[in-house]
């Protein structure tokens, strides 16, 4: 059976149920001897099962690689056993928001009302990233509440409208 056999069947399977896809194993001895040698067929699976979309061409790991990296990934998870932690003081606020890795509070203007917004991108030892902090002190309202998505550079808020007169 050649890999690339294999390899479609695997893609087969493993578009139906994990319980089915986990079940094939033990159709044969060779296509479980093929799959548990082939670390690109494994690493497949392992994506599959997880949820997880591969990061492609931007990784400069190789497929084995990738695999031990997302087999300890899940396994950090699954014991909740990180691999450094972050540390951040919470400034007075009744605004905040975590999402898609960044960490966001609303910041006080006159009067204690929110009018400024201050983000925080957390720290990841597996994307190799540093924490990185930047502020809007005075967005010319008063906010109400906040939304974002940090991978559309989108930031919506809602606000107070102003009383005049």
């Amino acid at each position: 059976m050649s890999l690339l056999v294999v390899w479609c069947a695997v893609r087969v399977v493993l578009s139906s149920h994990y319980n089915t896809s986990h079940a094939s194993l033990k159709v044969s001895k060779q296509f479980k001897n093929i799959i548990q040698t082939s670390n690109v067929i494994q690493y497949d699976v392992e994506l599959e099962v997880s949820g997880i979309l591969d990061g492609g061409s931007s990784s400069t790991l190789s497929v084995a690689d990738r695999l031990t990296e997302l087999k300890t990934v899940e396994h950090n998870w699954a014991h909740l056993k990180f691999r450094a932690i972050y540390t951040t003081t919470k400034p007075w606020s009744r605004l905040w928001e975590l999402f898609g890795g960044v960490l966001a509070f609303g910041t006080a203007g006159q009067l204690d009302v929110v009018t400024g917004l201050s983000f925080t991108e957390l720290p990841s030892v597996v994307r190799g990233t540093e924490p990185r902090t930047w502020e809007h002190r005075d967005m010319g309202v008063n906010i109400r509440d906040f939304g974002m998505e940090p991978s559309q550079d989108l930031a919506v808020l809602v606000v107070i409208p102003s009383v005049i007169g």
